[in-house]
């Protein structure tokens, strides 16, 4: 068995998300200038920000859809960073846990857990005396949290068994 098993994204989607994001944030920023010039057309007598979408169609430079491909993927770099900080890491070894959210990192020891179980799609830590540990939602499925609870032995429940 291994020492510690982390759960969160793997090297391959953190690759992928770093790339595909602002990849994604310059193509459509590439194509605001003539998707300002579609909106325009619209006969709607309201368009949301239509004054927005007048003056970019109005700008026939060339360099528009560059500077607006750029202010794109500066978006999907934005977006990326925001997914990494609010993604749930988690570090399972034999006698600890460690849950990084939001740069911030809880510790909880193996001791001081009576049960772990999905709630929904969140995560619950629940104390010796039945309080609340932690609680976050991991974007794993459930069999892959659970398998990795069980191979280093904690105690981890279908469902909260002080209530149910």
């Amino acid at each position: 068995m291994k020492d510690e098993t982390i759960l969160g994204f793997s090297t391959t989607e953190k690759i992928i998300t770093i790339i595909l994001f602002p990849i994604l944030g310059a193509i459509f920023g590439w194509f605001i200038p003539t998707i300002a010039e579609w909106i325009v057309k619209i006969p709607f007598p309201y368009i949301p920000l239509e004054g927005l979408f007048v003056w970019i169609a109005g700008l026939k430079s060339g360099w528009v859809s560059v500077i607006t491909a750029l202010i794109g993927m500066i978006a999907g770099l934005i977006f990326v960073y925001f997914v990494f900080r609010e993604s749930l890491e988690i570090t399972i070894t034999d006698k600890e846990v460690k849950l990084n959210v939001e740069e911030k990192e809880n510790v909880i020891q193996k001791n001081e857990i009576s049960s772990i179980y999905m709630e929904g799609k969140e995560l619950v830590f629940l104390g010796i005396e039945g309080n609340e540990l932690f609680r976050g939602h991991p974007d794993l499925k459930q069999e892959k949290v659970s398998k990795a609870f069980t191979q280093h032995m904690y105690p981890w429940k279908d469902k909260n068994h002080y209530y149910n």
